[in-house]
């Protein structure tokens, strides 16, 4: 369906009915706007490879890689706004993802002995105009961290954090820039020398981060040669 596309609704107005067209944009307009829900998602998959017959993953995680793996791999986020008046605004967000292997057919799923492995990343509540010195500043708390910023055709994440549950707040105006900051728990299992048994470490990381700065107000650009 294309967006110009028209579908008819009855407006009861004074005990009078009346037809009018609205578009699929406006439609989708409306739930973004109105309803405060909204998506987004990313995938990749491919083909795989064969040797000697069976599927076999080719080149994982170098360059041209895509269509050369026997897997797929999908984000998709939820966002749901749940309070939204004077200028202040508190939205759910969910962001679930994971790999889905190729190599068996729709009926194998889900087994932990198997390539599918599917997960909640993020599971938070963000809001925005709720902090007197930051209204501008959004702030969040749940499961879930700063930006990673990566690099989609190696996966390269050149910064990320594991966490499982934090707060933080972001887009904070201080300054020239802007500073984004969190507070993250992660439980690790920490195996012994031997091997034979692990033990649970609490660990607490704090992520400071100063973006936004302006370097000079003019460049200049020299060729030599």
């Amino acid at each position: 369906m294309k967006g110009a596309q028209k579908v008819a609704v009855i407006n009861n107005e004074n005990g009078k009915n009346s037809v009018e067209s609205v578009t699929l944009k406006d439609i989708s307009k409306f739930i973004k706007d109105d309803i405060g829900f909204s998506y987004q998602g990313y995938f990749r998959s491919g083909w795989a490879a064969s040797n000697r017959g069976s599927a076999q993953t080719y080149a994982a995680g170098s360059l041209g890689r895509f269509g050369n793996e026997m897997s797929g791999w999908l984000d998709l986020t939820l966002n749901q706004r749940v309070y939204n008046q004077d200028g202040r605004t508190a939205n759910a967000i969910v962001t679930y993802d994971g790999n889905v292997g190729e190599q068996y057919n729709d009926a194998w799923f889900g087994d932990s002995d198997n390539e599918n492995i599917m997960q909640f990343s993020d599971i938070f509540l963000t809001t925005r105009g709720f902090l007197p010195f930051a209204p501008e500043a959004d702030f969040w708390v749940g499961k879930h961290k700063l930006p990673e910023y990566e690099i989609q055709m190696l996966d390269w994440k050149t910064l990320t954090t594991d966490v499982a549950a934090a707060v933080g707040i972001q887009n904070w105006d201080l300054g020239p820039g802007q500073l984004d900051a969190s507070v993250s728990r992660n439980d690790v299992d920490v195996y012994s020398r031997d091997f034979s048994h692990t033990t649970q470490m609490n660990t607490n990381s704090v992520d400071l981060r100063y973006r936004n700065i302006p370097l000079w107000q003019r460049w200049f650009f020299i060729a030599d040669g």
